[in-house]
């Protein structure tokens, strides 16, 4: 075997017919090769490159007698001649680039260059007519390779994201407008019916009321359904974690749904084992909703019968930090879920019973629920029943609270004496948990199903002389129903001295119920029965003292009682006087309608109310009056919410602004943060929701309000002293006032002699502590310019300015000759009031 290296010219090849071969395959290969010498002059190219140039230029040159470079550059390609001038001189050894170019035709390539440095060394040295220089000579080798397919391509794939994103946008911005605009009428629709709720109505107007007031959260519920199967799909579905009442936010998602059970005349069970903790943590709010979608699912598809929901304890979860599990069932006694649909149920859009009629609603209830229990840890599944309905049952991990305090089990209800009572439902289930619960209270309870039955039972124990002490009575069964049934046993003399409950469904008791209580019923308690409702009534049912629910004490009365001393009072009470002060609010509302709902509600409240129609009002109105707050819309004619909040930032005002906006989409709060308001009002609202939000803002607009004047314009001008709010303060206490205003006026003539001496003695840290003490007695007493002007002296005695302060003093010493004059002139009306 011949191991010597192989020889083309040795095996008999000719040094010409080698360089026969390489030109061949130079010249067929697909790729395009260019070779430029040091002037970027193109020597020698392929086939291939010949084509890409007639493509890009629409000729084919006889030769290149140009840099074909600044040619390409022509073309909109900038990065040919800086590569090339870095590798041919020896800083770079190869360069790899994608560039567009511009063809003939208008139309744009892309390409994909490979350059690198080519030195005649070896090869010339084997041909004989090789160019004596060849050897030190530099060439540039090039490959162009069209990727445009490809380009385009990515290009597409670009366009199709940024399509998508826009088109995401859009629907954001689609939900948020259609948000805003829905949000807007069932605001008035829900503000209107409250409003009318409070007048004198009977019970049947008060039902339609009611009804209209229903519907309008219907609606609400859609749309909030539409805006969270957004998030979810966006991925941008954020959980609370905060600690909760567990059991009375079960009770509460039923209680958002019952009217419309009741009204189709249903049988709502609601039993929820005594076991599970009191206080858990999570997220209260989406748990309420998904038992509310189950719940109202089960109200739409049944017609007749029953739906049952079951809360218990599971202790296994596996979960570090748990109770355990929740497990909650929903039953119902409607038609069921046909098999064709059970695949998919828990799909977006899918109607659980759409085989049978149209039953309203979005078919997002259930997908949303998935979501919503998977992102909490919970699984949803549907459950075989074997009856007839649908069972729903999820599990969920339950954390015990972060405030360790809550986590101590609530303690257990005191037994009630053994009494005997009698529990009258025709529904079996709901009797059964009737008894149960009343068995749990250590009473012994019985049940009948028929008022036949309870008459019986109720004269034989009579007889025995075993008396039932309490009756509870359904309200709703045939034959003889609740109403009959108290009729027979008022008037029968052996059993008339049992105390009647009626058990009323909520919202169902009709327009004369109220009538017929008093004839008849000693107490009632609705439906489905509440554990701690039921227990307070037959607490009193057994002592004798039963009676219908009292009237409500006032607030301030509920304020006194819960105070435990004398110097207490004043603070317990500092909620109520907040809560009963009179704001002057400024409304930046164009809607009329809204307007017109606005100012009825915040007038109920007993507040003033400036309107300004649109943003260019409002900085006009806020730059001529002392507000106290500011309720302001987003959107707006003329100058929007946003853009008027900035306007007054900028002039220096410095009470508080709340947004009032429709717009429920994630990120809305912070926009509104972000401009300068402090809190955002989102529609629609309830009565309740703007008096919580005027509550906590008001004493807050004490600290915010400051003088500021910008331009020469005062937005406001506080006075000296507020004796309306000073007396509220102090509970109506005239002649306590009166002495708290005397020593004041004596101390801080004291104080400002004091204070005068320190600056001039250049005593920075007396003047602050001086100037401390006003600040805080004056706020105390409702002289807030006084406190303010304090409180800037203060300030500049603890940068240790002690002549800064000096130049306020004055200012100090103007306003507390004002604040003097008026609390005199207030303690002598009393003295005059006194002496009349």
């Amino acid at each position: 075997m011949n191991n010597k290296p192989m020889n083309n010219y040795q095996d008999g090849i000719s040094m010409i017919e080698s360089d026969i071969i390489y030109r061949l395959a130079f010249e067929q290969a697909e790729l395009a090769i260019l070779v430029l010498n040091n002037r970027s002059i193109p020597i020698i190219w392929n086939k291939a490159f010949m084509e890409l140039f007639a493509e890009i230029a629409g000729f084919t040159p006889l030769e290149f007698a140009f840099p074909v470079f600044d040619w390409l550059e022509e073309q909109n390609s900038s990065r040919y001649s800086y590569y090339a001038n870095e590798i041919m001189n020896g800083r770079m050894q190869q360069a790899s680039f994608e560039s567009g170019i511009r063809t003939h035709k208008n139309c744009r390539l892309w390409l994909k260059t490979s350059l690198r440095s080519l030195l005649g060394n070896g090869y010339a040295k084997n041909t004989a007519n090789a160019k004596q220089d060849l050897q030190n000579e530099a060439y540039l080798f090039c490959t162009f390779q069209n990727i445009s397919e490809q380009k385009n391509r990515e290009l597409d794939l670009v366009s199709a994201k940024e399509e998508a994103e826009k088109a995401t946008q859009t629907k954001s911005q689609f939900l948020a407008n259609m948000s805003h605009e829905i949000r807007t009428p069932i605001q008035t629709i829900l503000g209107m019916t409250e409003l009318l709720e409070e007048t004198a109505l009977d019970r049947e107007q008060d039902d339609y009321t009611k009804n209209v007031r229903f519907a309008a959260e219907v609606l609400l519920s859609l749309i909030n359904d539409i805006l969270d199967f957004s998030k979810i799909e966006a991925g941008k579905l954020e959980l609370e974690n905060t600690d909760f009442e567990l059991k009375a936010v079960l009770r509460q998602a039923i209680n958002l749904m019952i009217l419309d059970a009741h009204k189709k005349g249903l049988e709502v069970i609601l039993d929820i084992d005594e076991e599970l903790p009191q206080y858990v943590s999570g997220d209260a709010g989406r748990l309420r909703q998904v038992i509310v979608n189950l719940f109202k699912n089960a109200v739409r598809y049944t017609d007749y019968g029953e739906v049952v929901i079951e809360a218990k304890l599971e202790k296994e979860s596996g979960i570090e930090g748990s109770f355990g599990q929740l497990y909650v069932t929903v039953s119902d006694s409607g038609p069921g879920i046909p098999e064709t649909l059970k695949d998919k149920l828990f799909a977006p859009f899918v109607q659980g019973n759409s085989h049978i009629k149209a039953q309203g609603g979005t078919g997002l209830g259930l997908a949303i629920s998935r979501n919503l229990l998977s992102a909490m840890g919970g699984v949803i599944s549907l459950k075989p029943n074997i009856t007839r309905g649908s069972v729903f049952c999820f599990t969920l991990p339950i954390k015990r609270p972060l405030d360790t305090g809550l986590a101590i089990a609530a303690p257990k209800k005191r037994a009630l004496s053994p009494s005997r009572v009698l529990v009258v439902d025709d529904h079996p289930k709901a009797l059964a948990c009737s008894v149960k619960l009343l068995n749990s209270f250590g009473l012994r309870a019985d049940g009948a199903a028929t008022g036949e039955e309870a008459l019986s039972l109720l004269r034989s124990a009579a007889k025995q002389e075993k008396p039932y002490s309490v009756c509870l009575i359904d309200q709703n069964m045939p034959g003889m129903d609740g109403w009959r049934l108290a009729a027979e046993i008022n008037a029968d003399k052996l059993i008339n001295g049992t105390k009647l409950i009626l058990l009323a469904p909520e919202g169902g008791m009709g327009p004369d119920a109220k009538m017929k209580l008093l004839q008849w019923f000693n107490a009632y308690a609705t439906k489905p029965l509440n554990p701690a409702q039921l227990y307070a009534i037959m607490s009193k049912a057994i002592l004798d003292d039963i009676e219908l629910a009292p009237i409500e004490e006032s607030l301030m009365e509920k304020a006194v009682a819960s105070a435990g001393t004398h110097d207490s009072l004043a603070r317990k009470a500092e909620a109520v006087k907040l809560a009963a002060k009179s704001l002057k609010l400024l409304l930046a509302e164009d809607h009329p309608v809204n307007q017109e709902l606005f100012i009825a509600i915040l007038k109920r409240l007993g507040h003033e109310v400036v309107l300004a129609h649109n943003g260019l009002e409002a900085v006009e109105q806020a730059a001529k009056n002392n507000f106290d707050l500011v309720l302001m819309d987003v959107f707006m004619p003329e100058m929007n919410g946003y853009e008027a909040t900035k306007a007054l930032r900028k002039k220096g005002f410095n009470i508080p602004i709340i947004a009032v906006t429709a717009s429920a989409l994630k990120g809305e709060r912070d926009k509104c943060i972000e401009v300068g308001m402090n809190d955002v009002l989102l529609k629609p609202f309830k009565k309740n929701d703007l008096k919580s939000m005027l509550d906590r803002w008001a004493e807050r607009s004490f600290a915010l309000k400051k003088d500021v004047a910008k331009a020469g314009t005062k937005l406001h001008e506080p006075g000296t002293v507020d004796f309306s709010a000073l007396l509220d303060s102090f509970l109506g206490q005239r002649d306590r006032v009166n002495g708290l205003l005397s020593r004041f006026i004596e101390k801080t003539k004291s104080q400002l002699a004091n204070m005068d001496a320190a600056v001039q003695a250049k005593d920075a840290k007396t003047v602050r502590e001086l100037a401390h003490s006003i600040k805080g007695a004056a706020w105390t007493l409702a002289a807030k310019a006084l406190g303010d002007c304090a409180m800037k002296i203060e300030a500049a005695a603890a940068a240790g300015d002690s002549a800064a302060a000096g130049l306020l003093l004055p200012d100090l010493e103007s306003i507390f000759g004002s604040f003097e004059l008026e609390a005199v002139k207030f303690i002598e009306s009393a003295d005059k009031s006194c002496a009349g």
